[in-house]
């Protein structure tokens, strides 16, 4: 599950980027600030993740797989900060 929050994480920043009216933000109920991108892109990644799980035996499952494995790897490289190497 972390893996498909990851990779709605991703698509939703690239989403943005894209597509600059879809970063517009408003608050849904019994949810916090969300923008359009993240509704979008959430359910898209949750969808990926299930299929990836009810085909993982299949021959064409480690595509999935390294969709999801990549978008966590993403996430760790973007969450590392470097100080200055003086």
């Amino acid at each position: 599950m972390g893996a498909s929050i990851t990779l709605g994480w991703g698509l939703s920043h690239m989403l943005k980027r894209a597509f600059p009216p879809l970063s517009r933000e408003f608050e849904l109920p019994l949810w916090e600030l969300t923008s359009i991108s993240t509704l979008i892109c959430v359910p898209i990644a949750v969808a990926v993740s299930i299929s990836w799980f009810i085909t993982r035996g299949g021959d064409y499952s480690f595509l999935l797989h390294d969709l999801l494995s990549f978008s966590i790897a993403m996430r760790a490289v973007c969450g590392v900060k470097l100080g200055t190497l003086r």
